[in-house]
């Protein structure tokens, strides 16, 4: 009787090698996501508990800002690494690997130490804490921005070298781990005082280890190519590329974070922290179809390039079926004991119940609209993509502003959900018209792409 496998049966649909690619691929992507997203989800659990809603807020209110920063700082050269890195893999070109890396490497470094003052003079002037915790809250914000920058570009290094689920392990799991046993040894151990800056500083601690895990890997999976004699430069190409990169990783993020940022300047750090609760629960939902993306990115773009249509639209219904199956179960758990789950952190954050189901709701009609986005980014319509993304983006902002004031967590969470479906309704319709291809999976099977 002949065996058959998740690989065999998607090489039926996706044929020329790729299924057991995306079958591999994906798997291992969601195991390191999902393991990845609970070991978050712990982290900010223990780190709620410890610090109580005031102290937290100002935690999720400082990082998030550095989350912003490091956006600015890696100046979308994480995203031109994994472009990159795999183009020169392929064609053999070691010194321009090595010269791109070390390209990379110092200009996210400048970049990120004046962006982290930046950051940390914004954090302080929304903030009080006391001068006596500035020095360390100042010290821990200006570390914390240039490793972050760091562990972002060396993963996306490694995913370009077809690593991808081993890529995503030192942000994942090695830096919520490490915060994880920091403050636990520091908090309920040694009985030190939940504090913000403490915190804060086990996460440039735990990122730092991050960073050297990373370099390990680097240089084992690269060690050939990086042993080149003299690095080849090509500064403008890539300053060029990163800079088209860079402005929808920056839409995406502010997207994700404009809301938890404003409520924490409109409101107060602590409706900043119950919101940041909720909306990092109701993300755990898109987890199986970030898994699918990160292995699903490079085979549109082969598939793209060599006119294969009908296996594309093949890849593109099967990858978000698998994703759109795999949330659907995440949020009916999650809908289900949302009560329970915000509990957890605090009696104080079930106040962010409603919220909690508003965001669920446009994460689920954010993965039912499919890859469209991701579809444009690997097509040539990345421009296009970023003024969408732009648009949905300033949407955003405008509804926090009239919203938040009046409704305050319910009303962040309105303005990210008209946000997302705007966002994910007219890149649907652009991958339609423009490239004649169907992304919600839900509605691939009742047609044909057009010829």
């Amino acid at each position: 009787m002949e065996k058959y496998s998740v690989g065999r049966l998607l090489e039926r649909w996706v044929p020329g090698g790729l299924g057991p690619v995306l079958a591999r691929g994906a798997s291992w992507g969601f195991v390191v996501k999902a393991s990845g997203g609970v070991a978050i989800l712990v982290m900010n659990l223990l780190l709620a508990r410890s610090l109580g809603p005031q102290e937290y807020g100002v935690y999720a209110f400082i990082f998030t800002w550095a989350q912003i920063g490091l956006t600015f700082a890696v100046v979308g050269l994480d995203t031109a690494a994994v472009r990159y890195v795999s183009l020169y893999l392929a064609t053999r070109e070691p010194a321009l690997l090595r010269g791109f890396r070390r390209y990379s490497l110092r200009r996210v470094f400048r970049l990120s130490v004046v962006v982290g003052l930046v950051v940390a003079i914004i954090c302080l002037t929304f903030t009080d804490l006391g001068r006596s915790r500035w020095w360390l809250l100042m010290v821990s914000i200006l570390c914390l921005v240039p490793v972050m920058t760091t562990v972002r570009l060396e993963a996306s290094i490694l995913q370009g070298a077809k690593r991808a689920a081993l890529s995503q392990t030192p942000e994942m799991l090695i830096r919520p781990i490490g915060v994880i046993l920091l403050a636990w040894v520091s908090f309920y151990i040694l009985r030190f005082d939940g504090r913000a800056d403490y915190a804060l500083a086990f996460e440039v601690l735990a990122t730092g280890v991050a960073v050297m895990f990373l370099n390990v890997l680097i240089r084992r999976e690269l060690r050939e190519e990086l042993a080149a004699d003299e690095p080849e430069y090509r500064r403008r190409e890539w300053r060029e590329t990163a800079w088209h990169m860079m402005f929808i990783t920056a839409f995406t993020l502010i997207l994700y974070r404009a809301d938890t940022v404003m409520l924490g300047m409109m409101i107060g750090t602590e409706a900043s922290g119950l919101y940041k609760v909720a909306s990092r629960v109701a993300f755990a939902v898109d987890l199986p179809s970030a898994a699918v993306g990160t292995i699903l990115g490079p085979l549109m773009s082969n598939l793209y390039a060599t006119g294969s249509r009908s296996q594309l639209q093949r890849l593109i219904t099967i990858g978000a079926s698998a994703g759109l199956l795999g949330t659907a179960i995440l949020a009916g758990l999650i809908f289900i004991f949302n009560r329970q789950l915000l509990g957890l952190f605090g009696p104080e954050f079930v106040r962010g119940t409603t919220a909690l189901a508003i965001l669920l709701a446009g994460w689920i009609l954010h993965v039912i609209a499919g890859p469209a986005p991701l579809l444009m980014n690997m097509t040539g319509l990345q421009r296009l993509s970023a003024w969408i993304l732009g648009s949905s983006v300033l949407l955003n902002i405008v509804l926090n502003f009239v919203l938040i004031p009046r409704a305050g967590l319910v009303g962040a969470a309105v303005s990210s959900l008209v946000a997302l479906v705007v966002w994910n309704l007219v890149s649907v319709v652009v991958v339609y018209r423009r490239l004649g291809f169907i992304t919600p999976p839900i509605l691939s099977g009742l047609s044909t792409i057009r010829r």
